[in-house]
């Protein structure tokens, strides 16, 4: 809980430094974002020419391996920050529902817990649903063993909840996702919606909704022409696209360019 006007303290403090943080902007040579709303805001203040944007493409791709969809472990992955706002709970609920149909599914959750006593949330659940057979809570790991959960799992969900940071936030694990061949269970709204509507490599989903979030699991995990279609999709964008060596190649020209002007 937050004692009461807490947060308007926060606003006006966000509000200050979002101020102070556009003001000093006017002295760099280049504001680099990692997504097009941030661009927009500075180049608002300091013009187009000092703005850029790279984005957070994985550089994880060479680590993908053709795992048969048989020999896959689980069913589903989340991988990132664990926390109700990012969305774990709707994922056991709409597990809750799936299961009636798949009684073998399976989930696995990787990554950090927020706040710090929420895995206890989550195993809670768990044990009160029963669904110890099929949901597996991991820790984080480094990010070089991330991959082998990846090659080891069906689909990707990243389901976070209709807050405003989420809207313009670029979730760098769609890319992970689709690179692995993942198709991917994303929020219905922001940048989510787009990249996985856009490579036609997933469904979108009312992030707020168990029901929509189960049907999804249910389609995907027995359709595999629809499946499939979804895989090689996301696999082909990332192979073709969305690869951090182009963002790369961007950094280092960007670096040069500023060198150059010194001299």
């Amino acid at each position: 809980k937050t004692w009461p006007g807490f947060g308007s303290l926060i606003r006006a403090f966000a509000f200050f430094v979002d101020r102070w943080e556009k003001s000093k902007s006017k002295q760099y040579d280049l504001v680099i974002a990692n997504e097009e709303t941030v661009r927009k805001k500075f180049a608002g203040k300091i013009g187009e020419q000092k703005t850029a944007v790279l984005y957070n493409y994985t550089d994880l791709l060479n680590a993908y391996k053709a795992v048969p969809y048989e020999e896959k472990q689980y069913d589903l992955i989340y991988c990132g920050g664990i926390s109700e706002v990012r969305g774990a709970l709707k994922i056991l609920e709409a597990l809750v529902i799936a299961r009636k149909q798949l009684p073998a599914i399976q989930m696995v959750f990787l990554g950090t817990y927020y706040p710090e006593n929420f895995k206890t949330v989550l195993e809670r659940f768990i044990v009160r649903h029963d669904l110890s057979q099929n949901v597996h809570l991991f820790d984080a790991v480094s990010y070089q063993k991330v991959a082998g959960f990846y090659n080891a799992s069906r689909i990707g969900l990243v389901v976070l909840q209709a807050v405003k940071t989420y809207e313009i936030s670029m979730p760098i694990k769609i890319f992970e996702y689709m690179s692995f061949g993942l198709p991917v269970i994303a929020s219905n709204f922001g940048h989510m919606k787009g990249y996985v509507s856009k490579d036609s490599c997933g469904m979108v989903v009312d992030p707020a909704s168990p029901d929509q979030i189960a049907a999804a699991m249910t389609e995907l995990l027995s359709d595999r022409v629809i499946y499939n279609k979804y895989s090689e999709n996301g696999r082909r964008a990332a192979t073709e696209k969305y690869r951090w060596e182009f963002e790369f190649e961007k950094l280092l020209n960007y670096y040069k360019k500023a060198l150059d002007e010194r001299k």
